[in-house]
């Protein structure tokens, strides 16, 4: 239960993060050169970023690399 949490956690923050800077997600996605279904999935902690989404993530949100990969690692 308490992994749960904090997995929603990081997905919450992450999300955020989207929404500091764009108005929705369609937008994002459009920024990050993907379709809206890929950013969904990631967002919704479906499915991980890999290293190059890592690395597009954080230009397009202007932040470091530690920021983004800090919603993924286990706490």
């Amino acid at each position: 239960m308490k992994e749960m949490q904090t997995e929603d956690k990081r997905v919450s923050g992450f999300i955020g993060l989207i929404y500091e800077k764009f108005k929705n997600q369609t937008e994002c996605a459009n920024a990050l050169g993907w379709k809206k279904q890929k950013l969904n999935r990631i967002a919704n902690g479906i499915s991980k970023p890999d290293v190059d989404d890592v690395n597009n993530l954080a230009i397009v949100f202007g932040v470091p690399v530690s920021t983004i990969t800090g919603f993924w690692q286990k706490q």
